[in-house]
């Protein structure tokens, strides 16, 4: 079933702000006399605080009365704020619930929720062979996210045997949709190889396209290529502007790097001890892979 929202004609219309937010009323009116749409849309107003005072509570009440009437996209919502904990009491079992449902109405990002809980072993063993199924179909559907998913699971053998070049092919579409963790995936297939002949100045507009949107592994990769030159030129202030942003992020590689390479510029909490060998062989695989000379220690 098709769901148009209520609020698209308005948006078609061009209308302003102040238009758009009188209408909030209406829509909240149509909600309480029962239209299953109208009350998926209370609730995404609620939750995100549109029109009317942000209260998550109130967005699980609408929700769950648009989900109980067979609303797929309600059903999402609903077993989104269940998984997150938000409104309701964190539950993982009302969560894959309520993502069955929307999974059976054919949504493609339910499939794509279940795809995650099942990769994750949240709310049921883990099950790399399911996932992928899943991902696979929402992927067939168009869906960005599954796209990507898909794509890693294609590169590391996850759930399917290995395959450079469809992995390459999928994180390419959804690069191409804005998903910033595709846009650094496809950067380290460009770098490394896979699936695609090497091509630095390509990694590199993926990498910082990644990092311009604020996916902090992309910032540590791209900021560690600036640091040293690997395939850039080397730009020690873009270095350390990359790494602070992931840093601050709490992206523990840049942590290291950033302890490491400018111990007199930065004031970085040393390292946990039981973290320092897992943090220091991530930095030593990331060299490895960049081709990059040991730095000088403090």
């Amino acid at each position: 079933m098709n769901h148009r929202s209520i609020f698209d004609p308005l948006a078609e219309a061009g209308l302003t702000w102040d238009q758009w937010n009188a209408a909030v009323p209406v829509a909240l009116e149509l909600a309480e006399h029962g239209d299953a749409e109208a009350q998926h849309e209370a609730g995404d107003l609620y939750e995100r605080g549109a029109g009317v005072p942000q209260d998550d509570v109130e967005a699980v009440f609408w929700y769950r009365r648009a989900a109980e009437q067979g609303h797929p996209r309600a059903q999402l919502s609903l077993g989104v704020m269940y998984l997150g904990g938000r409104g309701v009491q964190q539950d993982n079992e009302q969560a894959l619930f309520w993502f069955q449902q929307a999974n059976c109405e054919g949504l493609p990002e339910a499939m794509f929720a279940l795809g995650l809980m099942y990769e994750e072993g949240t709310g049921v063993p883990v099950d790399g062979k399911r996932a992928f199924a899943l991902f696979l179909t929402a992927a067939s559907r168009g869906l960005p996210a599954a796209q990507h998913s898909l794509g890693v699971m294609f590169s590391e053998g996850r759930g399917t045997p290995a395959d450079d070049k469809r992995a390459f092919a999928l994180l390419s579409k959804a690069a191409r949709e804005e998903v910033r963790e595709a846009q650094y995936a496809l950067g380290v297939a460009y770098q490394m190889g896979k699936g695609v002949r090497r091509d630095n100045k390509h990694a590199c507009k993926w990498l910082s396209k990644s990092a311009a949107r604020g996916y902090a592994r992309a910032q540590c990769r791209l900021g560690l290529m600036y640091e040293l030159g690997s395939g850039v030129t080397e730009n020690k202030k873009r270095a350390y502007e990359l790494l602070s942003n992931a840093a601050e992020q709490g992206e523990i590689v840049s942590l290291y790097s950033l302890d490491l390479l400018h111990p007199d510029k930065v004031n970085v909490p040393r390292l946990l001890a039981e973290f320092a060998t897992e943090v220091e062989q991530h930095f030593l695989e990331l060299k490895e892979e960049l081709a990059l000379k040991q730095p000088r220690s403090a």
